[in-house]
């Protein structure tokens, strides 16, 4: 009793009368002699002129995948190396900053193998666009903050292009040399792409990765990255998503490239 007694008596002599409310009643809830209680209304707001760090991001391309959507895009004409870099850095919103550049694609194959109709041994090595993809894969690999990833193509024989298949139902005409296509199979460049994103978000690399792809099989990567604390966003260049990986992505874009132009 003596002790509320002194106890209140400094609170008056260091406070003033309004110290002398039961502390259960003073303006914040908790009180300290020697910290006076400031109101909730009068709590700083935040500073507008604060300065917010931009998210670092890395650009996984599935450079198959971008090099067929970029060849509509740019009606019906091959992208260069600099154009796909032009396109990942237009991947980035403003508040982004580019960590790194990840190319993924196979290398063009490089053996040979008999044309279904002539019967001659076709050598893709000497191919127009074995010699084009040789030369953007070198080109991009030279290019600031571009990592090239490489996978394999396996032949898996020749494919009777439909349109041709079509027309010889139709009119009956001969088969040509021209209906028939090879059939390449793409190894590796999916298990890479899931490699680059799980060791990013292991070591906690960047806060956000931007993924340029429509496929499921990406899935169990882009679900360890986000359990691991890095946002994942998904640029599928406007075609379907292909399985549920749009569950389990922050953020679906979509980069207008290229970009329209301003008078």
């Amino acid at each position: 009793m003596l002790f509320r007694r002194i106890q209140r008596a400094l609170d008056r002599k260091l406070l003033g009368p309004s110290s002398a409310l039961p502390m259960d009643k003073r303006e914040g809830g908790i009180f300290s002699p020697f910290m006076p209680a400031v109101p909730r209304e009068t709590s700083p707001m935040p500073d507008p002129n604060t300065v917010f760090l931009p998210k670092r991001v890395a650009v996984l391309l599935d450079g198959g995948f971008l090099l067929r959507a970029l060849y509509k895009e740019l009606g019906r004409r091959h992208a260069s190396a600099q154009e796909v870099w032009d396109f990942a850095r237009a991947c980035l919103s403003e508040r982004e900053e580019l960590f790194r550049i990840y190319f993924n694609d196979c290398s063009p194959y490089s053996g040979s193998a008999d044309h279904p109709v002539t019967r001659q041994r076709v050598e893709f090595s000497k191919e127009p666009t074995y010699r084009r993809r040789e030369e953007l894969h070198e080109r991009l690999a030279r290019m600031d903050y571009v990592a090239l990833r490489r996978g394999e193509l396996a032949f898996r024989g020749w494919n009777l292009k439909e349109k041709a298949l079509d027309e010889i139902v139709t009119t009956g005409r001969a088969v040509l040399q021209q209906d028939y296509v090879p059939n390449f199979e793409q190894k590796r460049v999916d298990m890479k792409i899931g490699l680059d994103v799980a060791w990013l978000a292991s070591r906690r690399i960047v806060d956000r990765t931007i993924l340029v792809a429509a496929d499921s099989d990406f899935t169990p990567a882009v679900k360890f990255a986000r359990r691991e604390g890095i946002q994942v966003v998904l640029d599928t260049m406007g075609y379907p998503l292909k399985g549920d990986v749009r569950g389990h992505a922050d953020e679906v874009r979509k980069v207008t490239f290229p970009p329209p132009v301003t008078l």
